[in-house]
């Protein structure tokens, strides 16, 4: 029963931090795209607050390792939708030539029954859960779960699989669809990334690309739309001036390089019958990746921790100026706090006659006397002592008279007044710099 009690408060500890992790990194996001950068630092500090919330967080909870998550990313018009419904064998993805038509991720699978991964705690972040099948132009934060039927002429690998088409990476500013990209992005345990004979050497999606390969989750590539001749051209060109200058780590990277030429209305309409030249050889990537799914899934939660670990103090660095700014105030705050303690103390401590004390002191030294001879002793010297007390006294009057002491509020006001005006000349200077001196200026 303790070890039970124990392993339950462990959970719900982990859980905690977990969350707050991902809130924190969450926060200095929002902050990033405040301050002055909504772009790529945004969305690597929105990744890794996904990374965090979607497999470190599940890892830590002991969720079991199935279903294995595989997400279809990629650019505007690369064919997303169509690598998604071969990846199903069945017709469920809306394939649009309309750039930009997906708007929210949408996941594929054919278990029948609950779906106990769509409820655990943080699962997608801020994307709710559709409870009724919508247009995937739906521009919300949301996702949905759409069901197709297993067909047992196709191939069944998939089976412990989820399959998601996610929205475009067209562009970093995309402050809206750009985030839900991310989050499922960095739920998957294996990237299918798309690119078509137009655009694959697009800028955007390749900064995507290079984004995700630094959490160490396996990729492949689908090249989309080119005739079948010009198919190993492309391969050829495409690994060498898009994939081979982007970092490989270990354990990920792009495994393989799939070319999938114009296909017939036929193909379209049924992939798993009219498709299987080009749809077996994804599967069979995608199956070997995903094989044993224990083995996948640790690969994911390290890839998550090791990015978080190499990627800290840039993810941090958003907040550096902020703090730099915050100890310089801080700075001016202590300037200003001394010189009010000295200025207390110069005016007023230092001048001021306590007789309440000097009272107390005489007393004192009046128990203090030795009795008898003591006494005696103490009366005859202070007779003896009588002349040079009086010449003291006089030369005390004649040197300077006693001036009354300042009141202590009045001096306290003053020093405040000061305070106040050092810290407001600090914030004049400096409020152009950062909105915490223009704030501190503005009152």
């Amino acid at each position: 029963m303790a070890d039970c009690w124990r392993t339950c408060m462990e959970t719900l500890t982990a859980r905690a931090l977990t969350a707050q992790l991902a809130d924190d990194l969450g926060w200095l996001e929002q902050h990033c795209r405040r301050q002055c950068d909504p772009g790529q630092a945004a969305g690597k500090l929105r990744l890794a607050a996904a990374l965090v919330r979607n497999c470190i967080g599940p890892m830590l909870d002991e969720q079991p390792p199935t279903p294995l998550h595989v997400a279809v990313v990629g650019g505007a018009g690369a064919g997303k939708s169509t690598v998604a419904n071969l990846l199903s064998g069945a017709v469920a993805a809306e394939a649009n030539p309309q750039a930009g038509f997906t708007r929210h991720p949408i996941a594929y699978t054919t278990t029948n029954g609950p779906l106990p991964w769509t409820g655990r705690a943080g699962f997608l972040g801020p994307l709710q859960l559709l409870t009724q099948l919508c247009p995937s132009s739906l521009d919300e934060d949301v996702y949905q779960v759409r069901r197709i039927a297993a067909d047992s002429s196709s191939f069944a690998l998939l089976k412990d699989f989820i399959i998601w088409d996610c929205p475009d990476m067209t562009t970093w500013a995309a402050s809206g669809y750009l985030p839900r990209l991310l989050e499922v992005a960095a739920l998957a345990d294996i990237l299918v990334y798309v690119a078509s004979d137009e655009r694959y050497n697009d800028q955007a999606p390749t900064q995507f690309l290079q984004l995700l390969l630094q959490t160490g989750k396996p990729v492949v590539a689908v090249l989309m739309k080119m005739r079948e001749s010009d198919a190993p051209a492309l391969i050829a060109h495409f690994q060498q001036e898009v994939l081979a200058p982007l970092s490989h780590p270990p354990g990920g990277g792009v495994v393989a390089t799939l070319a999938v030429p114009f296909l017939t209305a036929a193909q379209l309409a049924d992939p798993a019958r009219q498709a299987p030249r080009y749809r077996i050889p994804l599967l069979n990537q995608i199956a070997v990746l995903g094989t044993p799914a224990v083995a996948a899934r640790r690969r994911t939660v390290l890839g998550a921790l090791h990015f978080l670990v190499r990627h800290g103090e840039q993810l941090l660095s958003v907040a550096q100026h902020d703090l730099r700014v915050l100890q310089s105030w801080q700075a001016v705050v202590a300037v200003g706090q001394a010189d009010f303690e000295q200025r207390y103390l110069r005016e007023y401590l230092t001048s001021e006659k306590f007789r309440g004390f000097d009272e107390a002191l005489h007393r004192l030294m009046e128990l203090l006397e030795l009795p008898g001879l003591g006494k005696f002793l103490s009366g005859a010297l202070y007779i003896l002592r009588t002349p040079y007390r009086l010449l003291k006294d006089v030369v005390a009057k004649t040197g300077r008279p006693e001036t009354p002491s300042r009141p202590e509020q009045r001096i306290l006001n003053d020093a405040l007044d000061s305070w106040i005006d050092l810290l407001r000349k600090e914030a004049a200077q400096h409020a152009s710099e950062h909105g915490l001196w223009a704030h501190v200026e503005a009152g």
